[in-house]
């Protein structure tokens, strides 16, 4: 178990990019963001809470949203779609089904269901026994369905129905007139009723906790109930209730918290009240209840703290949500009934920590996640977070965590350019390599990801620390989005879905012989229909942020970048794989593809989509320098084919462009609302190989492990309702199909079996697929893509070599060229970085060297560009140390280092005493052993110091270095032990370098000490500060000042002075402390 909570990134300088400081947080006693009151001390009662708004509006229609979709589906058996609002749930989706038989006809009628999809269908179907007016109420309750029913003689409310477990309950029937249809087991139906006498309840309004363990109802006449589904246990917690009949019937709305101890009731023409629920409060429900009940739960008005924020009135209060823990009630105002926008509200319990909440949280994948950043720090280290790059232990209770963020990800630099703090904890990222919609949103038991905590006895411990720390993969993404309350979120997701990773494995890693990957030649169809599918799923995800984030967050959705180029002629690096023109294009088309499903989805989600499809232009692979992706490492490695740090910086970059004046927190044309018509585009790339192909039913599923040997047993598993159930599952290896068996699905339409790879199988990417029937009877194809190996574990790709004498190990071909000379084969290195025959260092403790000495090194495999060879390296570590620091005064931190045409290397470090001073080798002759070699100074105070160009932002203030101000002025800091009635003129350290090559003496304060007053004919009140060009045409910072004296007639006179520093030269710490003298008042100029 851990003692050390995860490491944040702190953002440092670099050049071109901003990289991050890795900094280990140790928490023991309080967590970060836990809230100054306990959820279970929590109270709405005792105080006014705490009111905030968003300040902006919202179109009416958001409080007419409904959680259902808009989807164009088959309904059985008919033979063209119909547009219907879909409810999706865990394991199944349902509908309200409408359709007019023989219109215009004497025996027309109208036709009304409740439809329902179930698993892996693909179309609905009508369900015969349950009413579909009104439909179900859409409450987060599980596998139950929720009705209220209409009663005689109840001009107001009704029965509550629970159709207990809905989809398991219920029993298919056939017939060729009306195909598949369902009907729902009565007998499980389970009527609220009172106890004593049993008769129903009339029920009004019902709502749920997110949780979905929790009812609220408004019971007609008598008051707030409280129901615990899992007991059925019910408690009346207020005699509260609307008044009907008499004017304007009450509209209420409620909301209750997920361990249903606190309750909010809103609406129109109701009161706006919270009530605390604890065990000494409230009454039984029974015959016997009414309004006037003696001892209810204790309650506040809120109407008196949102009256103060609207002097004049206000109409109705609508959508009350309750955070996670039930301290943050948020919720909607209208202030007329005729107001066409709303405001987005919040109230907050007193005591309970707003702290908690964050300014911006990530969720996705690996390409949120920064995966793809194989670099190493001096120190050999990788830049990934703790615990997201972790082999694991199972025996000792520690999982294997590969969800590899990397402290230089884009959500990390975007957090670093909109200025929202990292080291405070209010930016997040819980983004993980290999996270599918399922990990960030579906509910249940959840073993973490790929099932990860599976076995392990102290999960639940683990799963609390990856709440509190933010450590990925072990609870869903969405939870923290409920616990912490972003006010902004980027999500990326839907590639894993597809099973694209493992796809484009199997097309650059192919069976020798077989030309063209399957997926972008024979299963081009297949792979443009599982990108096609998810546009529900997606739609559905976002949804559901949407609705557990609340109306004040601000949601973006990411798409996917180009990471290879499909254009001709191509540049290929040895490290792109084996992949052609076709494999290319199925690659670009398959990313233009998904990008389009996300965008679309986005915009009938009603949230904004962020496009970055050409982010990595001129960098990807096949591009001449391919310099922003990584490439191939080896076989199974989840690192290639993805951004590195090079590349996250470019996909920031192309998010900060398009925000332009605006943030992630502040974007004006975000949107005002969901386009409920948007459906899944059409690809024309896909579109063409359809025309003559039959559209399947076909899902890409992880069904067994990725990478299976012959000859071995392996396990294959699919969840329930995947399969009808007792039907025959037909199973296949393609491409030469290789019949694996026949086997029967579950009761459940599950399937949990077993399989062997025949020992004829070529090894190599093959493609598992498994073909049957969904569980209503469609015909339905599953896909997984899975490399098979050799039973031999030596030779894993049968080649005859042992994998570990292969430079690239199994499946990967040398190339048997080292271009960087850095012992990895360019055919299997992930980043074959530009050739550089010398580095530069500072010295390590580990080795006996001083950590503040220099040390240039040469690469000792870079004979044929040095032209020396035999070089001593006494720690074979593949440099020779051909110079270093011998004292101080040629020591320090290397801010820029170079190899001139020359292959002469020149190191620069900024020094207090001397500015920038550059140092050379005192020698290029080869290295001998005990023979030391000193660094010798070429030059001080140069201009060498700047690895950036002058326009880059290296202090990260979104203003070029070369635009940005160069000067300020102020009076004295008498809390910094400053004399108020001085001026201090100042210069900014970046700004200097960047337009004058100046490295003044502490270039890690943003602002050094140029000038200061030093007697009391400059010292004076300062006014402003003007830039005036000198006789050389310099510019000179002159401050202009006033004075206040008593002269000798004792009358009070302000005058007007200008002030200028006796030069501007660089700063150092031999004279910091240069004067301000007294100069001419500029012509125009004044102290107004």
């Amino acid at each position: 178990m851990r003692g050390i909570k995860k490491r944040k990134g702190l953002v440092g300088k670099s050049a071109f990019l901003r990289t991050f400081l890795l900094l280990a947080i140790s928490i023991f006693s309080v967590h970060l963001f836990q809230s100054s009151v306990k959820a279970d001390q929590l109270s709405w009662t005792s105080e006014n809470p705490t009111y905030s708004d968003s300040g902006s509006s919202t179109p009416t229609s958001e409080l007419d949203a409904i959680n259902c979709i808009n989807q164009q589906v088959f309904v059985s058996p008919d033979t063209q779609p119909t547009q219907i609002c879909i409810y999706q749930k865990d394991n199944f989706r349902y509908g309200y089904y409408q359709k007019t038989h023989n219109p215009g006809m004497w025996n027309a009628y109208t036709e009304n269901k409740l439809v329902v999809g179930i698993g892996s269908d693909s179309k609905m179907y009508k369900v015969e026994n349950v009413s579909y007016s009104p439909m179900p109420l859409d409450l987060s309750v599980e596998g139950d369905l929720l009705y209220r029913h209409g009663c005689a003689g109840c001009p107001w409310g009704g029965d509550l129905y629970i159709y207990k477990d809905f989809i398991r309950n219920l029993h298919r029937e056939f017939s060729f007139t009306t195909g598949t249809t369902y009907t729902y087991d009565e007998s499980k139906i389970k009527i609220l009723r009172y106890p004593d006498n049993n008769q129903p309840l009339r029920v009004n309004r019902v709502d749920a906790s997110d949780s979905g363990q929790w009812l609220v109802l408004e019971v007609i006449g008598r008051g707030i109930v409280r129901l615990d589904r899992q007991t059925m246990e019910m408690k009346q917690i207020s005699g509260y209730t609307g008044r009907y009949g008499v004017g304007l019937d009450p509209r209420m709305e409620m909301a209750i918290s997920d361990d249903g101890s606190h309750v909010a009731i809103a609406g129109s023409n109701t009161q706006f009240i919270a009530y605390d629920v604890n065990e000494g409060c409230g009454g039984d429900v029974d015959s016997g209840m009414s309004s006037e009940m003696s001892n209810p739960c204790p309650s506040k008005q809120l109407n008196s703290v949102v009256d103060q924020q609207y002097p004049n009135g206000y109409f109705s209060i609508h959508k009350p949500v309750f955070d996670s823990e039930g301290g943050e009630l948020t919720f909607y105002i209208k202030e007329q009934p005729s107001s066409q926008t709303v405001k987005s509200a919040r109230l907050v319990a007193m005591g309970y920590l707003e702290a908690k909440q964050l300014d911006y949280l990530a969720l996705g994948d690996s390409y949120s996640s920064g995966e793809g950043d194989t670099a190493t720090t001096s120190s050999g280290q990788k830049y990934y977070l703790a615990y997201t790059d972790e082999n694991g232990d199972y025996s000792q209770g520690i999982p294997r965590e590969k969800c590899h963020q990397s402290t230089r990800a884009w959500p990390f630099l975007l957090s670093d350019y909109y200025d929202i703090s990292i080291s405070d904890g209010k930016s997040e990222t819980v983004a993980c390599s290999g996270a599918t919609i399922e990990d960030i949103s579906a509910v249940g038991q959840y073993e973490g990801q790929g099932a990860r905590l599976k076995g392990i006895t102290n999960i639940t411990q683990l799963q609390s620390d990856s709440l509190n720390d933010f450590i990925p993969g072990r609870v869903r993404q969405l939870n923290f989005v409920k616990k912490y309350n972003p006010e902004t979120i980027t999500v990326g997701i839907g590639g894993n879905d597809v099973g694209f990773s493992k796809k484009i494995e199997a097309c650059v890693h192919p069976i020798s012989g077989r030309g063209t990957c399957d997926w972008a030649n024979t299963k081009r169809v297949t792979l443009g229909n599982q990108i096609r599918i998810q546009f529900d799923q997606i739609v559905s995800l976002y949804t559901r942020i949407k609705d557990i984030a609340g109306p004040k967050t601000k949601i973006y959705t990411i798409g996917y970048p180009q990471f290879i180029t499909d254009s001709e002629p191509a540049a290929c690096g040895l490290n792109a794989g084996a992949v052609n023109k076709e494999e290319r294009e199925m690659i670009v088309q398959s990313t233009r593809y998904m990008n389009q499903i996300i965008q679309a989805a986005s915009i009938k989600a009603g949230i904004q989509y962020l496009d970055i499809d050409n982010a990595l232009n001129n960098g990807k692979l096949c591009e001449e320098g391919q310099e922003f992706v990584t490439g191939i490492s080896d076989y199974g490695n989840q690192e290639s084919y993805h951004p590195n740090s090079h590349g996250n910086w470019k996909i920031a970059q192309k998010i900060k462009q398009f925000f332009g004046n605006d943030n992630l927190q502040n974007y004006s044309s975000y949107p005002t609302g969901a386009n409920s018509s948007m459906i899944a585009p059409v690809s024309a790339y896909f579109a063409e190989a359809m025309n003559n192909a039959e559209i399947k039913n076909t899902q890409n599923t992880q069904m067994s492990k990725d990478i299976i040997s012959k000859n071995t047993k392996q396990s294959q598993s699919v969840g329930s309702f995947t399969f009808k159930p007792n039907s025959t599952v037909s199973r296949q290896l393609h491409s030469d199909p290789i019949d694996l068996g026949d086997v029967i699905a579950n009761e459940d339409g599950s399937l949990d079996v077993t399989f062997n790879i025949p020992s004829n199988t070529p090894v190599g990417y093959h493609t598992l697929i498994v073909t049957g029937e969904s569980y209503s009877g469609e015909p339905i194809e599953l896909t997984q893509t899975i490399l098979v190996t050799s039973d031999n574990p030596d030779d894993l790709d049968e080649n005859g070599t042992s994998d570990t004498q292969q430079p690239c190990g199994a499946f990967l071909e040398a190339a048997n060229v080292d271009a960087d000379f850095d012992d990895v084969d360019d055919a299997c290195d992930p980043e074959i970085s530009e050739v550089s025959p010398y580095r530069v260092r500072n010295g390590g403790t580990q080795k006996g060297e001083n950590p503040d000495y220099i040390y240039v090194e040469r690469n000792v495999a870079a004979t044929s560009i040095t032209g020396v060879s035999g070089d001593h390296d006494p720690d074979s570590d593949g440099w020779a140390i051909v110079a270093q620091s011998t004292k101080s005064q040629n020591s320090g931190q290397p801010a820029h280092f170079w190899v001139d045409d020359n292959k002469v290397p020149h190191v620069s470090t900024r020094t207090s005493e001397k500015g920038c001073v550059q140092f050379t080798p005192h020698s290029l002759k080869i290295v001998e052993p005990d023979k030391l070699r000193k660094l010798k100074t070429e030059a001080k105070n140069t201009n060498t110091c700047r690895s950036e160009p002058a326009d880059a932002d290296v202090d990260n203030d979104s203003v070029p270095d070369n635009q940005q101000t160069l000067y300020r002025a102020r009076n004295g800091d008498a809390s910094n032990n400053e004399d108020p009635t001085s001026i201090y003129l100042e210069r900014s350290s970046v700004a200097a370098e960047a337009q004058f090559g100046f490295s003044d003496y502490s270039h890690t304060n943003p602002w050094n000490l140029l000038a200061t007053s030093h007697n009391d004919t400059t010292k004076a009140n300062f006014v402003k500060l003007v830039m005036v060009t000198d006789e050389e045409n310099q510019k000179v910072p002159t401050v202009l000042a006033t004075q206040t004296k008593t002269n000798n007639k004792g009358t009070v006179v302000t005058s007007c002075i200008a002030l200028q520093p006796q030069n501007t030269n660089t700063i150092t710490t031999n004279n910091q402390y240069r004067k301000l003298k007294k100069a001419t008042i500029p012509e125009g100029e004044g102290c107004e």
